[in-house]
């Protein structure tokens, strides 16, 4: 059959037609989903990663002030972290020589450290026995919530 008989325009008119609308509608509603818009949008800013502080106690624990039954202590600590580190807080253990806890005493600083910033750290007391049981040692964890240094 020619083309003149009438048979294209037909089918064209009953299927073609809306085949092709319905094509155009869902290329617009692609576009549209998938933020086919020309307007440009602003680049999201970098994530920043959280901030990190490494407050940790360094060399010796002191026990001074100490009367017949007990002693205060003292030591230091330092942030060795990037970052600046507040609500910093501690615990001291006084150990047996197997590890078992004899004491503890818990501690605090104030203020803000800052990187590389040593900070004296005290609390009080220990009694003299557990200081001098046999083989005892000491363990100081520091605990602290960094934040950015401004």
């Amino acid at each position: 059959m020619p083309c003149s008989s009438g048979w294209w325009p037909q089918w064209w008119r009953r299927f073609g037609r809306p085949l092709l609308t319905a094509a155009l509608l869902l290329a617009g509603a692609l576009s549209l989903a998938c933020g086919g818009s020309d307007t440009p949008t602003a680049p999201s800013p970098p994530v920043q990663p959280p901030p990190v502080a490494d407050v940790h106690a360094i060399g010796q624990l002191s026990f001074v002030d100490c009367t017949l039954t007990a002693c205060r202590f003292q030591g230091t600590i330092i942030n060795g972290g990037p970052n600046c580190a507040r609500d910093v807080r501690g615990i001291t253990r006084i150990l047996d020589a197997k590890g078992v806890e004899l004491e503890s005493q818990q501690w605090t600083i104030p203020n803000t450290m800052r990187q590389a910033e040593q900070v004296l750290y005290a609390g009080c007391c220990f009694t003299v026995a557990a200081l001098n049981a046999s083989g005892s040692t000491y363990r100081t964890e520091v605990f602290s919530t960094p934040l950015r240094c401004e």
